[in-house]
């Protein structure tokens, strides 16, 4: 018997977020732990040979769960983003040198504060989870986000000066990785790996050029 109730279980915690007018959204690991041993569980008795009369219901609330898990996820990706850079685009400083870009992270903003909106009114996982709409909003404001976060945290580096000395073809680029890796990276040993994977990678094909006098 399947005992997480979408439904009537209220796993969000909804608060507000600063004084940003809006607000954030919350979830216990133990609920996405949850979450996922559920649809392991469906998954399994999906392969059952006794599964004919629950064949129909079993196939919904396996749909219905990952739909959940996956919108669950990309929201926690679009916050994690969305924190980082709506004090940045929230300048007028950053409005008048990035217009564009500030016109897009308002579209971002903008289905942000209505998902968080309805969150609060519809705090039910079901209900707040159940929209393949939302999950597609929030994948590109994910993408859209990524881009902000990239054009922004590497717009410095481009001014790097290579012919004074300042810096050099690698470290523009393994600087340029690590402003993006870091953010998806939380874990030290997980983003010391990669930078240093990176590093070697991106020095020897930097020789390469500078031996060849294509850079």
């Amino acid at each position: 018997m399947i005992i997480f109730n979408l439904e009537t279980c209220n796993v969000f915690q909804i608060s507000i977020y600063k004084e940003t007018g809006t607000y954030i959204m919350k979830i216990e690991e133990s609920t996405l732990q949850q979450l996922d041993d559920h649809i392991v569980l469906t998954q399994s008795m999906s392969f059952s040979p006794f599964k004919k009369p629950f064949e129909e219901a079993i196939d919904k609330w396996e749909t219905s769960l990952v739909l959940v898990s996956e919108i669950i996820e990309e929201w926690l990706k679009v916050q994690r983003q969305w924190m980082y850079l709506e004090p940045i685009f929230n300048s007028e400083d950053i409005k008048t040198q990035l217009p564009i870009e500030s016109k897009r992270f308002d579209t971002v903003d903008s289905i942000w504060r209505k998902a968080l909106a309805q969150a609060v009114v519809t705090p039910g996982v079901l209900a707040m989870c159940s929209s393949k709409k939302l999950l597609e909003q929030f994948r590109e404001s994910n993408r859209v986000q990524f881009t902000l976060f990239y054009l922004y945290e590497c717009s410095p580096l481009a001014q790097l000066d290579f012919s004074l000395g300042v810096g050099t073809p690698c470290d523009f680029l393994v600087a340029s990785f690590v402003y993006i890796i870091k953010f998806f990276y939380p874990t030290r040993g997980a983003f010391l790996e990669v930078v240093s994977e990176f590093e070697s990678r991106a020095t020897y094909f930097v020789r390469f050029i500078e031996r060849s006098n294509q850079f």
